[in-house]
């Protein structure tokens, strides 16, 4: 074969192989965009879709099956159902991809669903690329959450708090969604049965500790009882809380859990009695004397470091 012949053809391959599809192991971008918040990126590879705020991965789903891929600490969120079998109105504060929304869609069809987003380019992509759809129980409002919830007189059974923003240190939770004063918000909008499921990024006993203390403390000056789920495979900490006085054991809540399967309360939820076993029987170190967040002191980022 002559050497111009060769050289088109091993162009040709080269061109092949970087134009590969996303199951072939070959990171592709299919969106990329500004919005007033983000830059954001949704990007395929080997069978998975993330979305990705600047340098943070925001969502992660399953390509062939959307429903599935998510990060673990989503599945956290639904244990609220141990504490209150009956939740019909759920508020969810930050849509990203709209794992949780989604999900609360397939297993939990009975249930009334608020979202906030405050960035509508985030929606679009949701529904977009992340299969996430709106309807008449699944109702989205492009706002602030917290001047949403200043001017909402609507009243929740689960409120599920998953709204971030970043910087050079990677992802926060903005200051004014993570005070003292904002749980107070958050709590006159809670049944009495009402349950704040809230997710940290970061570990009770490594990276990003002094943010879960910090909140750790901060919601316990408004909530009774604070149960924690660590994730496993991410760096990630849940915390349900509750107004409830009556605290369960980590035995009995994988009691309820199990009952929950049981009666189909919770559907055919994956892994639901075995996210219950993860409840952990532990509290942040020193968190009596961690920071305590207001709204005229709240250094979320400066806890970063």
């Amino acid at each position: 074969m002559c050497r111009l012949c060769t050289t088109l053809v091993l162009a040709a391959l080269m061109v092949g192989l970087l134009a590969a599809p996303a199951s072939s192991g070959w990171a592709t971008t299919v969106y990329e965009a500004d919005s007033l918040y983000h830059h954001i990126r949704v990007v395929d590879d080997s069978g998975k879709r993330t979305l990705r705020f600047d340098n943070s991965m925001e969502t992660t789903m399953s390509i062939a099956n959307p429903y599935t891929g998510h990060f673990e600490y989503i599945d956290y969120f639904f244990q609220a159902f141990v504490l209150n079998p009956d939740i019909q109105n759920t508020l969810m504060l930050g849509l990203g991809g709209g794992s949780a929304p989604k999900l609360m869609q397939l297993y939990f069809p009975q249930v009334n669903v608020d979202v906030v987003e405050i960035d509508p380019v985030v929606y679009d992509v949701a529904k977009e690329y992340f299969y996430f759809k709106p309807s008449e129980k699944t109702l989205v409002t492009i706002q602030d959450a917290r001047v949403f919830l200043r001017r909402t007189d609507k009243i929740f059974d689960l409120i599920i708090m998953d709204a971030y923003t970043s910087n050079k240190y990677g992802s926060y939770i903005p200051f004014h969604l993570a005070t003292r004063e904002f749980f107070e918000v958050v709590d006159s909008h809670l049944s009495d049965d009402g349950i704040f499921a809230f997710n940290i990024i970061g570990q009770v006993y490594g990276e990003r500790k002094e943010v879960v203390a910090a909140l750790y403390r901060t919601l316990s000056e408004r909530f009774t009882n604070l149960y924690i789920f660590p994730a496993i495979t991410s760096e990630n900490v849940v915390i349900i809380a509750s107004k409830n006085p009556k605290r369960l054991s980590k035995s009995e809540w994988s009691a309820a859990a199990s009952s929950l399967i049981y009666s189909g309360a919770v559907g055919l939820y994956p892994q639901y009695t075995a996210r219950a076993s993860n409840l952990a029987n532990i509290v942040p170190p020193n968190w009596e004397r961690a920071q305590l967040l207001t709204d005229d002191y709240a250094p979320i980022d400066g806890l970063l470091k």
